[in-house]
């Protein structure tokens, strides 16, 4: 087993900021230039998850749900909060991630940080289970679903668009 790395996400947003931007720039062979870009941007939390996207879904299996957790830290202090940003990280994990099973773990912590985002945070995790060969693992979840629905924002419209392409994957 390789080793584990944490990311602690209490303490100042500047440094969990930093921690990350420094962690995505490692990614991309060019951590002291990225992490100083982040810090001299006017939004250094939008950078950071701008600069996530493609980024984080191909870390390493035992790196990315902790590097996702850092992110989901940030972003909840920022203006938008989780909602406002779990559509496009759902998205980008569901068409990017090597590993579905870190994937699915990943999308699992954003369904259950997100409020009004959770409808779409689930859709994508069909879209990933069944890119990844993953379905059954979200088969005990149909036995949930009315529960679930009700709980959802979103208009019928949207959730009915789910269940058909939960239903459609599962045929």
């Amino acid at each position: 087993m390789g080793a584990m790395e944490l990311f602690f996400v209490d303490g100042e947003i500047s440094t969990q900021v930093e921690e990350l931007a420094q962690f995505i720039g490692q990614q991309n062979q060019s951590a002291a230039s990225f992490a100083a870009e982040v810090a001299q941007s006017s939004d250094p939390v939008q950078a950071v998850l701008t600069a996530s996207q493609g980024v984080l879904p191909k870390v390493s299996e035992d790196k990315v749900e902790a590097a996702y957790n850092q992110l989901f830290a940030i972003a909840r202090t920022g203006e938008s909060g989780i909602d406002g940003v779990a559509a496009a990280v759902a998205k980008d994990i569901s068409a990017n991630a090597e590993s579905g099973v870190a994937g699915l773990r990943v999308l699992n912590n954003l369904y259950n940080l997100a409020n009004a985002a959770q409808l779409t945070v689930f859709s994508e995790m069909v879209v990933l289970a069944v890119r990844v060969n993953m379905l059954p693992t979200l088969v005990p979840l149909v036995s949930q679903l009315p529960k679930l629905l009700a709980g959802w924002t979103g208009s019928a419209q949207q959730k009915a668009d789910v269940v058909l392409e939960l239903r459609n994957a599962l045929d």
